[in-house]
């Protein structure tokens, strides 16, 4: 008997059995791939097919108004196999009761391609989207009903956009047109179009929204023609807008900002703006307003917060100048230069500081608080003139006994004001969009220094 216990050495595997293994893995997949053949062929048979064709899109337009609650049309559509992308034509999705025409949203064209990664993983992404000349009609009437419909619930898919990971999105030739009966707004844009790219590694949108042509209408006032240009990215954490740019006529506005948060929003955003006082003179139809342009930077900030107005959670920070403005209003006619202000909104309270400008030969100085904006709102206005010319009060005066009368020397005044909502009360009367009268009352409360 050996000392060893004796055990069997592995044998190496039969060169047949291996080889049959292989016939098997072979055989199957074979018969897969034949198998996903005939289901391709089959669905490419059946959908060439007029019945079937006609049935699917039935199907399809009745399950997406069922979701939607809303009518749900689709002219027609075709399946691409061969490169995995579908082409629609003609959606149109009507607007919710009671107000269903005009339809809520018209588009020509939509195409999309799906990438498949694994099968096995079931990983798969939307490689291409492109929709031509949508156009959108949105109507708010009086009581506040839109034309928006409700979707019903479908029981908790949480599917985000991010998860989605759309790899390229085009958008051209787009129109969208408001209408808000209750606050008086109207609005069209045209011309809009909208791209953006998807970045797997960072899980990150980039794009650009833009249109041109576009017109907002607020009441009785003339309508606004702009145009805009919105670089962004947005990632699941935070939207990012980057030196976002709209122009209207001299006016040019420049903004960045970033959003956090989506479930509570957070804003934060910078703006560069120029303003042509003029035009906006003719849209609001003021002749009140002086003419020249306007400067304005600064940052804003804002928190949503529950049962508490817009204006108590904003915060506003900025610089208001201009070299050189044109004030025509009966109470005084002239030009006002180096104007320029500091202005600050914090939990509801404006306060306007370091008020300065060159006027009459002179300079005014003066600062404004405003506390409690949306609610009982109570003002207060102390300015001051210094070195005025004389002469030129004259020209101000409306007496024509004084047209004979040879004046000169400069002249010095302080005045304060105040008001609760819409009434100023001081010594004299004013209200506060008389701006004028302010430097009227200045002016004859005035002690007057002879330079002769």
């Amino acid at each position: 008997m050996s000392a060893f216990p004796h055990f069997p050495f592995p044998q190496e595997p039969q060169p047949e059995k291996a080889d049959r293994s292989r016939r098997i893995f072979r055989i199957v997949a074979y018969t897969l791939l034949a198998v996903l053949v005939l289901i391709m062929i089959a669905a490419a048979i059946l959908l060439r097919s007029s019945s079937f064709h006609q049935y699917v899109l039935r199907t399809a337009q009745q399950q997406v108004t069922d979701a939607l609650g809303s009518q749900v049309q689709l002219q027609n559509f075709a399946l691409h196999l061969s490169t995995l992308s579908l082409d629609m034509y003609g959606i149109t999705v009507h607007g919710a009761l009671p107000y269903p025409d005009p339809p809520l949203l018209q588009v020509d064209h939509i195409t999309a391609g799906v990438r498949i990664v694994s099968v096995l993983h079931r990983s798969w992404y939307l490689d291409d989207i492109r929709i031509d000349h949508p156009v959108v009609n949105v109507l708010v009437d009086k009581n506040g009903t839109d034309n928006i419909p409700k979707p019903k619930s479908n029981g908790g898919s949480r599917t985000s956009v991010f998860d989605l990971a759309v790899r390229h999105v085009l958008l051209n030739r787009g129109e969208i047109y408001y209408n808000n009966r209750k606050s008086i707004l109207d609005a069209d844009l045209h011309d809009l179009s909208f791209q953006s790219a998807f970045d797997t590694a960072q899980k990150k949108y980039s794009g650009t929204l833009a249109y041109s042509n576009g017109h907002l209408k607020m009441g009785s006032f003339n309508p606004l023609e702009h145009d805009l240009q919105a670089p962004f990215d947005a990632t699941p954490a935070a939207f990012h807008l980057n030196h976002a740019v709209l122009n209207s006529g001299q006016s040019k506005i420049v903004l960045s900002a970033t959003v956090v948060d989506y479930s509570n929003p957070r804003l934060n955003a910078d703006y560069d703006a120029v303003i042509d006082a003029g035009h906006l003179r003719y849209v609001m139809k003021n002749q009140t307003l002086p003419s020249g342009m306007l400067r304005l930077t600064g940052s804003l900030a804002f928190e949503s917060q529950q049962n508490r107005p817009m204006l108590d959670a904003l915060r506003l920070n900025g610089t208001l100048s201009s070299r050189a403005l044109r004030v025509q209003v009966p109470s005084f006619r002239g030009n006002i230069s180096n104007f320029a202000a500091h202005y600050s909104l914090a939990n509801g309270n404006a306060d306007i500081r370091d008020i300065r400008a060159h006027l009459l030969g002179g300079e005014l100085t003066g600062a404004m608080t405003m506390r409690d904006i949306a609610g009982a709102s109570q003002s207060q206005l102390r300015a001051a003139v210094r070195n005025i010319s004389v002469a030129d009060i004259k020209s101000l005066m409306p007496s024509t006994s004084l047209e004979t009368v040879a004046l000169s020397g400069t002249a010095n005044a302080q005045a304060t004001a105040s008001w609760e909502r819409r009434w100023i009360t001081s010594s004299r009367t004013l209200t506060p969009t008389s701006t004028p009268a302010l430097l009227l009352l200045l002016i004859r409360t005035a002690r007057f220094q002879s330079t002769a």
